[in-house]
């Protein structure tokens, strides 16, 4: 393989629907190696409502260049420039802010929380290290729960455990996470990310309504407030463009250097998941099969969200949507992003490793 200037696919759709009921602009077959793959075809997978309708956002693009783009509002108008809470994909920015600290020698991966003097009483503090709350291996759970196990001997997905390390953070640089978030993002060029002002004085302009399935199958407006302590783990708002440029800072050496990026991409737990069991890193989930993947995905009441990169071709995948579907049935929850994300990969593995390059932003 001889770099990405001769690794280039051909994937020319940019397809934009921003109304539940506009027409779909479809340009060009998307050629991708020797693979030919029908714009229609993704189409047709986020316009099936079988198992549910699509409401979002997916945008596929190969370093800054948009490959194909889809935007699709069902209680609400949708644009490609709407943002989302994007739910867990938040724990890649608190793990990179941690990394960052790790960095510049103000904090030990392998240290106790409770070495730096946090205002937290939890009686098991001093028996978790901060890389343990990172890749869910420290066994907390929830505030004033006892451990699931002793840390270190298993994994349990733990939203608490980002929450102590955003205040870790913030304690160590004397900071709020809010403001070094928002330096961490002008770095990456996101102008359209932000954690929202504590307990949501106010809404980011151009937040999508989000809104939740309900017992019996409607949709009802969801409470768009996220509180300050659950920022590190689930409140970020973004844009489907700016998690690309996220991708692009994160995996080309802008966010983190190589040593603390390859910390982060490592697998130290194995999670169990729809996909099959996955490696986990520091906020990243890592494929044991297939290309290399590194993902994560987002739930919370009102949205949900998929992030992935594949670091052979510099493929990122972006599918952030407004309805969260009911929790009873996560294969129905995240339909469409792993129909999209199948499609993907089924390109990427057909086509050679050197691709000659026709396409548009």
């Amino acid at each position: 393989m001889s770099g990405f200037r001769d690794m280039k696919i051909w994937l020319f759709v940019c397809l934009v629907a921003t109304l539940a009921h506009a027409s779909q602009a479809i340009a060009a077959p998307t050629a991708l190696g020797e693979l030919t793959l029908e714009g229609q075809i993704l189409a047709a997978a986020l316009s099936d409502k079988k198992t549910r309708p699509f409401s979002g956002v997916v945008i596929i693009a190969q370093g800054k260049h948009v490959l194909f783009s889809y935007a699709h509002g069902v209680s609400t108008p949708i644009t490609v420039n709407s943002r989302f809470l994007i739910g867990s994909l938040s724990k890649q920015i608190t793990a990179v802010l941690a990394l960052q600290q790790a960095q510049a020698g103000a904090l030990r991966l392998n240290a106790s929380p409770a070495d730096y003097d946090l205002s937290l009483s939890e009686p098991w503090l001093k028996q978790v290290q901060v890389g343990e709350l990172l890749n869910h291996t420290s066994g907390v759970t929830r505030p004033g729960a006892p451990l699931k196990f002793q840390s270190g001997d298993g994994f349990a997905y733990s939203n608490y455990g980002y929450e102590i390390t955003g205040e870790l953070i913030a304690q160590l640089s004397g900071r709020s996470y809010r403001e070094l978030a928002a330096k961490l993002f002008e770095r990456c060029g996101m102008t359209e990310s932000v954690v929202p002002e504590a307990n949501n004085a106010t809404y980011p302009a151009n937040l999508a309504q989000g809104f939740s399935e309900d017992e019996q199958g409607g949709l009802a407006a969801a409470d768009r407030k996220v509180s300050s302590q659950h920022a590190p783990s689930s409140g970020v708002v973004s844009t489907a463009m700016d998690l690309v440029r996220w991708n692009q800072c994160l995996h080309d050496g802008v966010a983190l250097e190589p040593e603390w990026y390859g910390k982060m991409t490592q697998a130290s737990a194995t999670r169990s998941h729809r996909w099959g069991d996955l490696g986990y890193g520091y906020g990243v989930q890592v494929s044991r099969q297939g290309p290399r993947e590194y993902s994560h995905s987002g739930y919370v009441p009102g949205y949900i969200s998929t992030l992935s990169y594949f670091p052979e071709r510099k493929i990122s995948l972006v599918v952030l949507e407004n309805v969260s579907w009911s929790v009873r049935d996560m294969d129905r929850v995240f339909h469409h992003h792993d129909q999209v994300r199948s499609l993907l990969m089924q390109a990427l593995q057909t086509s050679p490793t050197t691709v000659a390059t026709q396409g548009r932003q």
